[in-house]
């Protein structure tokens, strides 16, 4: 889709300070997405990582979105109720959601017409 996503299992070796890795991540993205599944289990990174999140989005809106996917009959973190989730069904639904909330198009990167208008 022309995407070149961030992903913290794929981008954090061993020996790297979580805290550091994540923001740097943050910083090289315009969201940052949270699946929330029955298998989702609340460790203490997550505040930090929300965290990060919420702070990146109000230093730069609407540039960075917090977007938070609900699969099933998960329950949605306290963290992240703050915030509009979308409950989906499938990994197509899920896409389709992240597409709407992301404020670059598809393919090669650029901001959507209403961020560059302000609208």
């Amino acid at each position: 889709l022309g995407f070149d996503p961030w992903i913290d299992d794929d981008e954090i070796v061993a020996g790297d300070t979580l805290h550091r890795a994540l923001t740097a991540g943050m910083d090289r993205s315009c969201a940052s997405v949270f699946f929330v599944t029955s298998d989702f289990k609340d460790e203490r990174w997550l505040g930090r990582e929300v965290e990060l999140a919420v702070k990146r989005h109000l230093d730069h809106h609407p540039k960075f979105q917090i977007i938070t996917l609900v699969f099933g009959d998960a329950q949605v973190p306290r963290l992240l109720c703050e915030y509009v989730y979308k409950k989906v069904t499938n990994d197509l639904d899920g896409l389709r959601e992240i597409v709407r909330a992301l404020p670059i198009e598809l393919g090669p990167p650029r901001w959507k017409e209403s961020i560059v208008n302000g609208r």
